[in-house]
């Protein structure tokens, strides 16, 4: 049985430089994404978009950008560092295991272990902020301000509203982008060969695509729940959404806000995984000059 590597920390530096380069990009279709989630009236991400100008300007399509720069940042370290580790470990334990599979499933552990660890709570904080858009007076006007709200109104168990939702998504999702990453990056570029950044970001592409479709419903699910803030809330927990919004307002419903999810999730992928690889080879020549 081989053993496993030694603690490493460069994924984890590398991919939270990965996760902050990705959010400043992408922020934009991320608020409108979640604005036609939580807004039933808004048709599609035009006038989303036109709707989010008018009341905050620019500057509301990056709103809470700060918050989400941490978030995002935190997130990805954690994800890329839980994914090698987790990686690293069922390669020593069982060696006979195909890469497909083990990649799988260290995805879906590392997803897991994000969602618990970090996301559930940030992306609480996040919903919160971006639902205050349509609000003249805004509750949660920082990041700061909105943890200390939580805390006030609603405890420790505030911030991990909708954390089922959150965990099955990211599990989900990170578990399909890391299987189907390297299965795609193993065909652009076979082993030996040196990938270009272009492969990278199309490999990437095509994993948020793909983690999209999968797992949209449960995304509006997430975003419902978690924007819920104080009284009777309209849902009493992951079902019950999913069931009544089905039932309320149609299965298609539970694909709103799909294209800006796409948009921003397949170039969010694209920039993330393409920029770890760079930061990784960066952080690696570091270290040995």
């Amino acid at each position: 049985m081989a053993k496993p590597k030694a603690f490493d920390p460069v994924p984890a530096v590398a991919g939270a430089m990965a996760g902050a380069t990705e959010i400043c990009i992408t922020m934009p279709l991320d608020t409108v994404k979640t604005y036609m989630q939580v807004n039933k009236g808004v048709p599609n991400l035009v006038v989303a978009g036109k709707q989010i100008i008018s009341q905050k300007g620019i500057p509301g399509l990056y709103y809470g950008l700060p918050a989400m720069m941490l978030q995002v940042s935190c997130k990805a370290g954690i994800r890329f560092l839980a994914f090698e580790q987790i990686r690293g470990a069922m390669a020593a334990q069982f060696p006979e295991s195909g890469a497909t599979k083990v990649n799988l499933l260290s995805g879906l552990g590392a997803g897991f272990i994000e969602a618990m660890v970090w996301t559930a709570p940030t992306e609480r904080i996040k919903i919160l902020r971006q639902n205050d858009i349509k609000s003249s007076n805004p509750k949660y006007s920082s990041f700061l301000g909105g943890i200390r709200t939580i805390l006030k109104e609603q405890g420790i168990a505030g911030f991990y509203r909708g954390v089922i939702p959150t965990t099955l998504r990211q599990a989900s999702s990170v578990a399909v982008r890391f299987m189907l990453y390297k299965e795609v990056m193993g065909r652009l570029a076979p082993a030996g060969q040196k990938p270009s950044v272009w492969q990278q970001l199309f490999a990437g592409s095509l994993t948020g695509v793909a983690s999209t479709l999968l797992n949209n419903p449960i995304d509006v699910v997430k975003s419902r729940l978690q924007s819920q803030d104080g009284g009777k809330p309209a849902y009493r927990g992951t079902v019950h959404c999913l069931v009544s919004t089905a039932r309320n307002e149609g299965m298609m419903a539970l694909y709103r806000g799909t294209l800006p999810r796409m948009m921003k999730v397949s170039a969010g992928q694209a920039i993330t995984f393409a920029a770890y690889e760079q930061f990784t080879l960066l952080i690696r020549s570091l270290e040995q000059a």
